[in-house]
């Protein structure tokens, strides 16, 4: 369980550092508004992993 997290987590800064890095490019919106999709996919990924039931 602890291996799902820390994916989910390396995942989230790997990302975090894609969008600092201006890798995404979404026109009309300020590159802070992908933090939000991300994080939810990462969480997604980490509730599906830890308690299928919920997800």
């Amino acid at each position: 369980m602890k291996r799902v997290a820390l994916g989910a987590g390396l995942a989230f800064a790997i990302g975090l550092v894609l969008i600092a890095g201006g890798a995404h490019f979404q026109r009309g919106l300020p590159e802070w508004w992908m933090v939000g999709p991300l994080a939810l996919t990462c969480a997604g990924v980490l509730v599906r992993r830890r308690t299928p039931l919920l997800a």
